[in-house]
């Protein structure tokens, strides 16, 4: 089978959870033996975060002659940039489903189908639906990657990213008859959004690797530097982190990622290390055994949560982060908002090797059971061709 995955954002460098996400698909429909084709929406300097030269560097190691582009130059950056204003001015900041469409992609898709004959299309975010309404690409599915419905209510922040309303994500949606939420909560409110179509909660798969146990009094977060992580850290820093420190004194914190870019000089606790980019993650992870993630807004898949689990570690995280995950009564995160029941699991683990051992073990059962579910809902999918 020939798909074609369409996309504003690179797969490379896969520093942002958008990118990680697409990357997991894209390397698990590899391995069910799929012929995979990408076709990059390239817009002006500032849409990405990263160099511009080494992202397409790294996208043209990896893609070879797969990756396609399609480009849009200064006057439709600046055509998004009108519309948004507009938009806050006269209709709340709420985006209409069409305003970001780049037209002319559906004739450009129909050029390269032409020749290429793909069996499936598969398009990220709701914003490039419209392309539905012109392909004549056999199998279409929507991957969602986020709900965006009234977003700014949803998290309490102004102008959140391609926020709309329920009417326009729902004409968005109902342009496709396959729609891939990434958490069950998701998949319940589109459905209800987009009836006719089928929706597949999929979640996304991880790697697991192997990781020994090491034993320390260090905390580990890697993260991006949207504002939603931001906000996550700082109330881990006011609320948890503390009452940790009090307890254990000789407790640090490694953070990783885009996020240190940000933090720069309001770090000034000497405890806490920032990294800076992280190059290779499971070197990173092999710091510690316990891994965070406090962030306590935004919707979505919560990457770093199953990311932690999939290299084995003692994941501790705010109960936002684990809303809507696979079988939720079975998985091995620590969730409170609590300092007294973070210090209180921090000491069991860190004066019980077993039950780090236990709980890595856990991590494994959890992670394959889930990938197992997610290629189960890509199957289903693909045979409905």
């Amino acid at each position: 089978m020939k798909i074609l995955i369409v996309s504003t954002h690179p797969t490379h460098p896969a520093i942002e959870g958008n990118r990680r996400y697409i990357l997991n698909q894209v390397e698990l429909f590899k391995k069910m033996g799929f012929d995979i084709y990408f076709l990059l929406l390239c817009v002006n300097k500032g849409e990405w975060i990263g160099d511009r030269q080494q992202i397409f560097q790294q996208m043209n190691k990896y893609w070879g002659d797969k990756l396609l582009i399609y480009r849009k130059g200064k006057f439709f950056s600046f055509f998004k940039k009108l519309i948004s204003k507009i938009r806050e001015i006269c209709n709340h900041g709420y985006i209409k489903c069409d305003d970001f469409y780049p037209f002319g992609i559906e004739k450009f898709i129909e050029t390269i189908d032409e020749s290429l004959k793909f069996d499936a299309i598969i398009v990220n975010y709701y914003i490039l639906s419209r392309i539905f309404s012109y392909s004549k690409i056999p199998l279409k599915g929507i991957v969602t990657h986020d709900y965006f419905s009234y977003k700014n209510i949803l998290t309490g922040v102004k102008g959140a990213w391609l926020c709309t309303s329920a009417d326009q994500e729902a004409k968005a949606l109902q342009r496709c008859p396959h729609i891939f939420a990434l958490n069950s909560e998701e998949a319940i409110f589109f459905k209800k959004l987009s009836p006719r179509s089928t929706i597949y909660n999929v979640y996304s798969t991880y790697n697991i690797k192997e990781s020994n146990m090491v034993g320390n009094h260090k905390l580990l977060f890697l993260s991006g530097k949207n504002n939603y992580n931001l906000i996550g850290l700082k109330w881990f820093l006011d609320k948890i982190y503390p009452s940790i420190l009090n307890a254990f004194p000789d407790c640090s914190l490694d953070i990783g990622g885009g996020i240190c870019s940000v933090l720069g000089t309001s770090i000034t606790n000497k405890n806490i290390n920032l990294i800076g980019f992280v190059d290779n993650e499971e070197t990173f992870y092999d710091r510690a055994d316990v891994v965070i993630n406090p962030t306590s807004q935004g919707t979505g898949l919560k990457i770093k949560t199953f990311e932690g689990l999939s290299y084995g570690k003692i994941v501790m995280a705010h109960p936002h982060s684990v809303s809507g995950v696979f079988e939720p009564e079975n998985c091995p995160v620590f969730t409170s908002i609590e300092p007294c029941e973070w210090v209180s699991f921090l000491n069991s683990i860190w004066n019980n090797t077993s039950l780090i051992l236990e709980i890595k073990d856990k991590d494994k059962e959890y992670i394959s059971k889930m990938n197992r579910y997610v290629v189960g809902e890509y199957k289903r999918f693909f045979n409905s061709i």
